[in-house]
């Protein structure tokens, strides 16, 4: 009854779990506008006499980005950052089957090799894959968001599946440095609030996650060095199914 404590406080259940891993298909297959903002900020602990180390922490970083995809094969992605990085303004555009990469806010273009990085971690799916790693997962029953009629969703995410698919997407990445920072990292906690619209397309996500990384295999000066990161993620997607157009970048530079 809507009087009951069950009524008053949701359950985790399968059926909210499943709605959020459908939602990640049924969005990513069409077209789509996608507006997020992601803020990281930085704390250490230990005894690391790296100065790059006490730089980074009590820093945070600011960035919006924008997706517009066309389909699964033509996505454009454009990362700018807050004014603690003022001079990253990056644009990465998948054109069936073939990445583009450019660093000066899309004027000049370099096809990134096949082996540098998979033109599958810019596709439109990857985008969301994130909320396939999510644990418990609550109804927490209809509302609005973005000005939508939405059902609203609080998930659990799980460590074991999002540490997976992080290194997943950047196992292409064949550089010792990268390889030792994802053996270092261990995921803390993670929440996402989540609303989809009556056709179970997602709306909009938010919520904070944490991880720290163990500095120590970087060096002697990093022994005992702990870097926690705190992130938040607040991302909207609109316009589904509207006349999205990713054109091939016409300016390349050599790779």
């Amino acid at each position: 009854s809507p009087g009951s404590p069950a009524a008053a406080h949701p359950t985790a259940s399968a059926g909210a779990r499943q709605a959020l891993l459908a939602s990640v298909q049924k969005s990513a297959g069409s077209s789509f506008l996608a507006d997020m903002t992601v803020a990281e900020s930085f704390t250490s602990t230990g005894d690391g006499r790296s100065k790059g180390i006490k730089s980074l922490a009590g820093r945070s970083l600011a960035f919006s980005v924008h997706m517009s995809a066309e389909n699964s094969n033509r996505i454009r992605l454009t990362v700018q950052a807050g004014s603690a990085l003022p001079q990253l303004d990056a644009v990465a555009v998948t054109y069936d089957g073939t990445l583009y990469v450019s660093s000066d806010g899309g004027t000049t273009f370099k096809v990134v090799p096949a082996a540098g990085a998979a033109p599958d971690q810019y596709a439109a799916d990857n985008a969301l894959a994130y909320l396939q790693a999510v644990g418990s997962v609550t109804d927490e029953g209809p509302g609005t968001a973005d000005g939508v009629a939405v059902e609203r969703y609080s998930a659990q995410l799980d460590g074991t599946k999002l540490l997976a698919l992080v290194r997943s997407a950047l196992s292409s990445v064949h550089t010792p440095i990268v390889q030792e920072l994802l053996n270092s990292i261990t995921f803390r906690s993670g929440t996402l609030a989540v609303t989809l619209d009556h056709q179970g397309r997602i709306v909009s996500e938010s919520g904070p996650l944490d991880v720290t990384a163990d500095l120590s295999a970087f060096g002697a000066a990093l022994a005992g060095t702990t870097l926690h990161i705190h992130e938040v993620i607040d991302a909207h997607f609109h316009d589904y199914g509207s006349a999205v157009t990713v054109t091939k970048p016409a300016v390349i530079a050599s790779s």
